[in-house]
């Protein structure tokens, strides 16, 4: 199986044994579709993304990055503050506990996330929507 899919599957094992102020059963999506109309509850969901590899000299070893996706969605019972703040909160402690993780052997270099929500998706669906990419670098 390649590297990429296995770190996919040591995030979710991850995620899913982490204790984190919302419970959830994260799932591997190799190829996301975003239902976000379909959202009832919480749903956490990791995708694999892309994979940079970059010479380090003249031998063929290669430095490697590999991008996962953690896809956070969830319907909001209010339009207020106090309904997305705990999806704020979870994102947060998803990426502190994640960053401090070696998984499969590589360790995260760099995380991402544009915005915790989509004020688009917000106010068009009341659906809490966000995506966190979290880089892995190993050899």
């Amino acid at each position: 199986m390649s590297r990429i899919i296995n770190l996919a599957d040591a995030v979710v094992a991850r995620l899913n044994t982490a204790t984190l102020s919302q419970s959830f059963t994260a799932v591997k999506e190799l190829m996301p579709i975003d239902q976000l109309d379909d959202v009832v509850s919480l749903e956490v969901s990791v995708a694999v993304g892309g994979e940079n590899w970059d010479k380090i000299d003249r031998s063929a070893v290669y430095s490697k990055v590999y991008d996962i996706f953690v896809v956070i969605r969830a319907p909001l019972t209010s339009d207020n503050n106090s309904a997305i703040e705990p999806y704020i909160l979870l994102s947060q402690e998803i990426k502190d506990d994640l960053v401090q993780q070696r998984l499969t052997g590589l360790h995260v270099i760099e995380v991402q996330q544009d915005a915790p929500f989509d004020l688009t998706d917000l106010a068009d669906s009341a659906k809490y929507f966000t995506v966190i990419t979290f880089k892995y670098k190993g050899l």
